[in-house]
């Protein structure tokens, strides 16, 4: 695939308006041109300049996966199922507090702790749904409010509209946690070459979440008040097969949902997405299949080993050895959603198709029977 020229109509028509939209809001919280309104981003005028930084950004818009590689690893995207890493392994939380709702192992949160107690991290994007129509995007800048944001949504939250705002006034290191769509758009804007883009040479940390697919906030939130009504679940789960259920967490206590009426929910933008585990991020965290207590973790970069090491150091956290069967599910799981990406890509408009892969990498995708064996 071709490099195209970055243009409003793009992105509004091809991407946004096409259905290739996957609500990591990147491209919004920067001009007035794009906007968030009621779940949805809107656009109350037309943008003349033919080289915005929203495209830029954006994740579903042409990338070069080589590019984004070599500058974070000095090699080639190789196309295996779970990214170039140098560790795999399993942790959780010793303690946890009472108050707090964390996934899994609570790994994400504790790591969002130390990155802001022991720097060089000024703060941290996450994403809160508490006391909102909507999940979205929140800074903070306190260990003590990541507990209040810790859980999964499993909805895609335009949360880095907020990493934009809070970049344009405060040019400081951040912690940022995100889906594979939004640790492929930070690494963008830290690349792009724009003279108003507030991004440029940032020195972030990139926490990554794994995910198969997103919802749509705003389909979302209309079922959740359909099934619950102004109750609020504080989080959420999938339970692996073969349970076929989706579970909220409300005070009322758990409800379940048959995924049968997930499924209508979800972004049609992630179907062409060949990222599971979020192989971008300095340090990538997951479930751990039949180990609801722990945490996945994948080692990608020297400053998330760094931050890691801080993390165990203290003493806050427990880890293990990933069992070498969990390791081979998902290292299946993720090169299977690599291969459903790139035949939906087949389908899709070339807007939407955005990875540009080589050769060798699509046919590693097509071909690759790795047990997830990837160290650096």
């Amino acid at each position: 695939m071709e490099k195209q020229t970055a243009s409003f109509e793009t992105i509004t028509g091809n991407i946004i308006g096409n259905e290739g939209c996957v609500r990591c809001g990147a491209c919004v919280g920067l001009c007035p041109y794009l906007t968030l309104y009621n779940g949805t981003i809107v656009f109350p005028d037309k943008c003349d300049l033919p080289e915005g930084r929203c495209f830029g950004f954006c994740p579903k818009a042409p990338t070069d996966f080589d590019e984004i590689s070599r500058e974070l690893w000095h090699a080639p995207y190789t196309g295996s199922p779970l990214g170039t890493y140098s560790d795999i392994l399993i942790a959780k939380r010793v303690k946890i507090p009472a108050s707090a709702t964390p996934q899994y192992g609570g790994i994400v949160t504790a790591l969002v702790e130390q990155a802001l107690l022991s720097g060089p991290y000024k703060a941290a994007l996450v994403t809160q749904w508490k006391e909102r129509s909507f999940p979205g995007g929140v800074v903070i800048e306190t260990p003590e409010d990541a507990l209040k944001s810790a859980g999964s949504h499993y909805a895609g939250a335009y949360s880095l509209a907020a990493f934009n705002q809070y970049r344009q006034r405060h040019a400081v290191p951040m912690a940022v946690v995100g889906l594979p769509c939004q640790t492929l758009a930070v690494r963008k804007m830290a690349r792009l070459n724009h003279p108003r883009n507030p991004h440029t040479g940032s020195d972030n940390l990139v926490i990554g979440l794994f995910c198969t697919w997103a919802l749509s906030p705003r389909l979302f939130s209309h079922k959740l008040s359909e099934w619950f009504g102004a109750e609020k679940p504080g989080r959420f789960d999938i339970p692996p097969p073969p349970a076929n259920r989706f579970e909220a967490f409300l005070k009322s206590g758990k409800k379940e949902i048959p995924l049968d009426e997930i499924r209508p929910l979800l972004n049609p933008g992630c179907r062409t997405c060949l990222d599971m585990t979020s192989e971008f991020a300095d340090i990538s965290v997951g479930a751990v299949e039949g180990m609801p207590q722990w945490n996945t973790v994948i080692i990608r970069t020297e400053k998330g080993r760094t931050l890691f090491q801080r993390l165990s150091d203290s003493g806050m956290i427990e880890t293990g050895d990933l069992p070498s069967e969990s390791l081979s599910h998902l290292a299946f799981a993720a090169g299977q959603k690599k291969k459903r990406a790139l035949a939906a890509a087949g389908e899709e408009p070339r807007e939407n198709s955005a990875a540009i892969l080589s050769e060798q990498a699509r046919k590693t995708i097509l071909q690759n029977e790795e047990t997830g064996d990837n160290p650096l």
